[in-house]
């Protein structure tokens, strides 16, 4: 058990996030932010990130992915 004085970090192992995941996203969140409901939306949103793989971009320790390479060449990690 953690004393009170000592930290605990889960490292969950990268991947890259699944395009297609993203396009399904709104299908896949059944609980819609309203008003009423920001906490369980939050939670529900979070879980996702992390799920998903975008838990280092949402925290600032990955950078984004660059939209083209030098030569012009669209990056296939931005799409």
């Amino acid at each position: 058990m953690l004393s009170s004085t000592q930290s605990f970090e889960l490292q969950l192992p990268y991947s890259t996030p699944n395009p297609a995941s993203l396009q399904s996203l709104n299908h896949a969140l059944p609980i819609k932010l309203d008003h009423n409901n920001y906490i369980i939306w939050k939670t529900q949103m979070e879980n996702e990130f992390f799920a998903n793989g975008f838990e280092e971009f949402i925290e600032g320790t990955k950078p984004c992915p660059s939209k083209e390479f030098p030569m012009g060449e669209i990056n296939t990690e931005f799409v």
